[in-house]
C-alpha cells in the first residue's frame, strides 16, 4: 500500500492553511511547514518499513493538525503495515468521518475497514490457565485437550466451560465463560485437597425445631411439677398423709361431727375436688415428662442427621458433599 504523495498536504499547507491563519501570529506559518517537514520524515520512514518512526512523525505532525485528514490516513496506513489492526481500524474510521465525500482515498479506505473488520472478528479467543499443575486434566466444553507450554488454550469467540481435575483433589470448574474475538482471560487454577464432611457446615433447622419442642415441654413439665407440690399441700391440709384420714381441724371448719360421707357431704365434695385436681396434674406431669424425654432424643438425633447447607460458603468456594461408590468427595459450585 502506498501513501499519498506531499502534493496535498503542500497544497493545504499553501492554499487552505493560510485561509485559516488569516491574522494569526506568525508562528503559525512556522508551525505549517513544522508539520510538513515532519511528515516528509514520517513517509520516508514508512517506505523504509521503519513502522515505529514513521508512527513517531506522523503522531508528531497529528500533534499540530489534529484532524487533517491525510495525517489520519498515513496514521492509519502504517499502523495498520505494523500489524495493530485494532489501531488501524480506529484511524481508518476517523479518516472516514474527517475526509472530504469526494476523498479519492474514501473507497480504499472503506474496503479497507471491511476487511479488517472481517480479519479482527475472526480472530481466536485465548484462555490462560495460570497456576495449572503439572498432569491435571482439562476439559473444554466436555472434550479433553491439551494445553500449550504456557498453559494456554486458544478457541473461537463464544461461550465456553473449562474443568481441570487431578487426582482426588476437588475439580476446578468454570461454566458460562464469555470470550471475545483476540480476547485473552486468564483464570487462576486452584486444585484444593477433599474436604472432611464432618467439617461442613450443616442445616440445623430441624434441631432447632426438635430443641424447641423439648424446652417447651420442659417448661410445661416444670409448671405442673410445682403445681403438683401446691395441689398436695392443698389436699393434706384436709387429710393426713399417713392414714388419709380427714383431720379433726378439717371437721371442726365444716362442723362435722362424722368422717361418713353421708353424714357431711360438702366436706367431702372438696375433699374429691381435691383429690381429682391433683390426679389429673399427676397426669399432666407424667404425659410432659414422657414428650420432653422424646422431644429430647430427637434433638439429638436431629443434630447428627442434619444435612449439609446447600449453597453454603467455605473458604471462598460453596461445597456438598457428593458419593461416589465407598470414597467422599466434594463437589464445587461457581
Amino acid at each position: 500500500m502506498i501513501l499519498r504523495t506531499v502534493a496535498p498536504l503542500m497544497c493545504f499547507v499553501l492554499i487552505v492553511a493560510p485561509l485559516q491563519v488569516v491574522g494569526a501570529p506568525k508562528g503559525d506559518r512556522a508551525s505549517m511547514q513544522q508539520a510538513l517537514e515532519v511528515f516528509k520524515q514520517g513517509r520516508t520512514a514508512l517506505k523504509a518499513k521503519d513502522y515505529d518512526a514513521a508512527l513517531k512523525f506522523f503522531r508528531k505532525a497529528q500533534a499540530i493538525y489534529e484532524h487533517e485528514p491525510l495525517i489520519i490516513y498515513a496514521l492509519a496506513k502504517t499502523l495498520d503495515h505494523a500489524g495493530q489492526f485494532e489501531n488501524a481500524l480506529r484511524y481508518y474510521q476517523l479518516f472516514i468521518t474527517t475526509s472530504e465525500p469526494d476523498d479519492r482515498e474514501r473507497p480504499l479506505a472503506r474496503k479497507r475497514i471491511e476487511a479488517l473488520q472481517d480479519r479482527l472478528a475472526r480472530r481466536p479467543a485465548r484462555l490462560v490457565l495460570k497456576g495449572l499443575a503439572a498432569g491435571a486434566a482439562v476439559k473444554l466444553d466436555g472434550k479433553q485437550v491439551q494445553v500449550d507450554p504456557q498453559n494456554t488454550l486458544e478457541m473461537k469467540a463464544g461461550i465456553h466451560s473449562i474443568e481441570v481435575r487431578l487426582g482426588n483433589r476437588i475439580p476446578f470448574v468454570r461454566n458460562g465463560l464469555a470470550l471475545a474475538a483476540g480476547q485473552i482471560l486468564k483464570l487462576e487454577v486452584v486444585l484444593l485437597e477433599p474436604v472432611d464432611p464432618s467439617l461442613l457446615p450443616r442445616d440445623h433447622t430441624w434441631t432447632w425445631v426438635a430443641g424447641g419442642a423439648t424446652a417447651v415441654a420442659g417448661l410445661a413439665l416444670g409448671i405442673f411439677a410445682i403445681r403438683r407440690v401446691a395441689l398436695l399441700n392443698e389436699y393434706y391440709e384436709m387429710v393426713e398423709s399417713n392414714s388419709g384420714k380427714v383431720t379433726n381441724a378439717t371437721l371442726k371448719k365444716y362442723d362435722c361431727q362424722s368422717t361418713k360421707p353421708e353424714d357431711c357431704p360438702v366436706l367431702w365434695k372438696e375433699v374429691s375436688a381435691r383429690k381429682d385436681a391433683y390426679d389429673a396434674n399427676e397426669g399432666w406431669m407424667y404425659a410432659t415428662g414422657i414428650a420432653t424425654g422424646v422431644f429430647a432424643i430427637a434433638t439429638v438425633a436431629a443434630v447428627f442427621a442434619a444435612p449439609v447447607k446447600a449453597g453454603q460458603e467455605r473458604s471462598s468456594v460453596s461445597v456438598r458433599p457428593t458419593f461416589n461408590g465407598n470414597q467422599l468427595g466434594v463437589l464445587l459450585r461457581f
